[in-house]
């Protein structure tokens, strides 16, 4: 074995059980912490259903767009109900304020975009 020449004088200190117990218990209450915020994510039916809805509202305003169906609406797709509203835009002729609101039936998972049209 090699021993150590200058660099430890004296005895090493040595941990005791209390500072090993603390430390463990720290420890594993921050993976417990951890472990619960990430399954509560993985779990969450909310941020899904978000997505969802939202990706179907961007779907709704840019068919409106590119057929310019500047017509008022309801639909359903998916089991999401669909409210698309078109206005006047602060009474300024050839601009349109088109406004998509989606909900998912049953649930109060409700969004809505709005975007303005120069027709």
């Amino acid at each position: 074995m090699v021993k150590l020449k200058g660099c430890l004088k004296g005895a090493l200190q040595a941990s005791s059980l209390l500072e090993v117990v603390v430390a463990m218990v720290a420890v594993s209450v921050l993976i417990t912490i951890s472990f619960l915020c990430f399954f509560n994510l993985v779990t969450s039916k909310g941020s899904f259903e978000s997505l969802k809805v939202r990706l179907l509202l961007e779907k709704v305003l840019n068919d409106t767009k590119r057929n310019k169906d500047y017509l008022d609406e309801d639909l359903v797709l998916n089991g999401i109900l669909i409210r698309k509203r078109i206005t006047n835009y602060k009474e300024i002729d050839n601009l349109l304020l088109l406004k998509v609101e989606g909900e998912v039936k049953g649930d109060s998972t409700s969004l809505y975009l709005e975007e303005l049209v120069y027709e």
